[in-house]
């Protein structure tokens, strides 16, 4: 069973707790980058597994961190079912079975301007959507809403390599 933090909006991405810490901020270098929000600041949070416990330590941020509606002083303990709440994007922890996952990735994911698709021509001259092929938009000004699709790279990246040091 993996655990996940759903968003409760749904023009946020899910957020796999894969790693053992999670920078969550609003700068490119966070590895959950948030940047279409003002209120979340540009190292927000981190969000840590500690032994089987999920620990969410808020790094001083104007618009605070909140589980459950109450703000973090310095860390709290994250249960599934909570809600956690970075600067005013919210997500609930929740944990679920790769294929469920997997299903709710295919059904789920909206295609919107903030998630460009790349199409490229095949052999028979018609668009294919090359998905996988998606880039993070970005911009120098940073006025805009931006998708961070590293993470799911990272993901994807860490899984492969769990996989092959496990044989």
């Amino acid at each position: 069973m993996a655990v996940f933090l759903i968003p409760l909006d749904p023009q946020f991405s899910r957020i796999p707790l894969e790693k053992t810490i999670l920078l969550v901020g609003r700068q490119a270098d966070c590895d959950v980058a948030i940047t279409s929000s003002r209120k979340v600041s540009r190292h927000h949070c981190i969000v840590a597994q500690v032994n089987s416990r999920i620990i969410v330590r808020d790094l001083g941020s104007t618009n605070g961190s909140f589980v459950n509606g109450s703000r973090i002083r310095q860390e709290a303990r994250l249960r599934l079912g909570d809600e956690l709440t970075i600067g005013d994007v919210r997500y609930r922890l929740e944990q679920r079975t790769r294929d469920e996952e997997a299903q709710n990735e295919v059904d789920d994911e909206p295609l919107s301007s903030e998630m460009p698709v790349l199409l490229v021509e095949d052999d028979s001259g018609s668009d294919v959507d090359a998905s996988p092929l998606k880039t993070r938009r970005s911009s120098i000004d940073d006025d805009g809403p931006l998708v961070d699709f590293r993470l799911a790279e990272r993901a994807r990246s860490e899984r492969a390599l769990a996989d092959s040091a496990s044989f």
